[in-house]
């Protein structure tokens, strides 16, 4: 169904004093306006603790802006205050898609977006009518929770999604007695499947490779190859970095990949990309060298607790058992709060694409050819999928768990 509702994340907080992550000074006259997906995707990755991303995360978009519009169509009082100031109109904030009929993916676009956004509730609970016709409007579902039946209904909906989300909640998540849990549960899940179009990676070069987690900590982790050839890559010099394009198959969606010139140098260039249109680096003038390519495999199976991390983005009250109100869904104020808010996304890439695992082996062989460029994504990155309207989804690789024994003697060579 067709989000009724047009909503989007603000998230700066340019007036009054403020405790999250967007700091309040004023910029200079023609600084750059911050962007949606890539201040969020800085919020949430500052929020998230290093124990609950130990490969990396993806955060998808659109699933997250629809549970947004849930949190302030609940909200009342104060409570709707806090999310207010974090969230405007879509058409007000820089980064979103545009929602002209020319700019929506056509509906022979290859490249698909699987996606789930459910609130769950006591079943004691009155809702009004008018709430349940908003929120289902939205595309969302609207679920009391029973006991066995329910968990299992859910994790049958994101196994549709993904099947490695099948078991990412349990039935504590879910509240079932008003007055022992007088708490809301929302769930968001997104997964996104497509073929590579020319990337040429074969099952016969991938290799265990070097990866540099920090500049003393190394690992090896299983890496694709692709030989020389012409790529789709620029030199991103005030943010030190280099971007590779790699074009999806019968899709307008490009997968992208930006790798800091430093090892280091992921935290600060996420800091840089606030003030970045992932749009307009597609435009951006190419070099046409021949490069070969050398990507980890990834298998990003990401389960972010926002109701834990929102306060980045200054929304804390409506997960607050004191200060939560949520009269908006039955006309009344009542101890009522969100208590979970998980994100789960899944991201899978190999030689065909992502997320795209039923495929046959390659039986050419391969060898190394001679070339003087590489692209070689071998310490931690930024990625994204994108087209020129909008940005689908972001993330992050490289967070690795390192075994003592790889921790960089002196004098060890740094293969990035």
């Amino acid at each position: 169904m067709t989000v009724a509702v047009s909503i989007g994340l603000l998230l700066c907080q340019w007036f009054g004093p403020g405790e999250g992550l967007i700091p309040s000074e004023l910029y200079p006259a023609g600084w750059p306006a911050r962007q949606y997906p890539t201040v969020l995707h800085k919020a949430i990755v500052d929020g998230v603790s290093s124990n609950e991303i130990p490969d990396g995360l993806m955060i998808a978009h659109d699933t997250l802006t629809t549970a947004f519009g849930v949190l302030l169509a609940s909200s009342n009082g104060s409570t709707a205050d806090e999310i207010a100031e974090a969230m405007t109109v879509l058409s007000k904030v820089t980064g979103i898609a545009n929602t002209e009929l020319s700019h929506l993916k056509p509906v022979s676009d290859k490249f698909k977006e699987s996606s789930y956004t459910g609130v769950y509730v006591p079943p004691q609970l009155y809702i009004r009518a008018d709430y349940a016709d908003k929120i289902r409007d939205m595309g969302v579902d609207l679920v009391p929770s029973l006991p066995n039946s329910t968990i299992e209904s859910l994790s049958d909906k994101l196994s549709t999604i993904s099947n490695d989300l099948k078991d990412t909640t349990s039935s504590d998540d879910l509240p079932y007695i008003l007055d022992r849990q007088p708490e809301v549960f929302v769930v968001t899940a997104a997964s996104f499947k497509a073929v590579w179009a020319d990337a040429d990676f074969h099952n016969e070069n991938r290799r265990m490779r070097e990866f540099n987690v920090d500049e003393r900590r190394r690992t090896f982790v299983d890496t694709l190859y692709s030989l020389p050839k012409q790529r789709h890559i620029a030199h991103l010099h005030k943010l030190r970095a280099t971007m590779l394009l790699l074009p999806l198959k019968y899709s307008r969606v490009k997968f992208m990949v930006i790798l800091p010139d430093r090892i280091n140098g992921l935290h600060q260039m996420e800091k840089e990309l606030e003030f970045v249109d992932l749009r307009s680096l597609l435009g951006v003038k190419m070099d046409h060298g021949r490069y070969d390519v050398r990507l980890p495999v990834m298998n990003i199976v990401t389960n972010i607790e926002l109701a834990d991390n929102l306060g980045f983005l200054g929304i804390r009250k409506v997960f607050n058992p004191k200060q939560a109100d949520l009269s908006r869904i039955t006309g009344q104020k009542q101890r009522l709060r969100v208590r979970r808010f998980p994100h789960l996304t899944h991201f899978e890439l190999n030689e065909q694409g992502i997320n795209f695992r039923n495929f046959e082996i390659q039986t050419r062989v391969r060898h190394d050819g001679e070339t003087h460029n590489h692209f070689y994504a071998s310490h931690p990155f930024f990625f994204a999928l994108v087209d020129e309207y909008k940005v689908y989804a972001t993330g992050r690789y490289g967070q690795l768990t390192v075994d003592p024994d790889d921790i960089k003697g002196k004098g060890m060579r740094s293969s990035s």
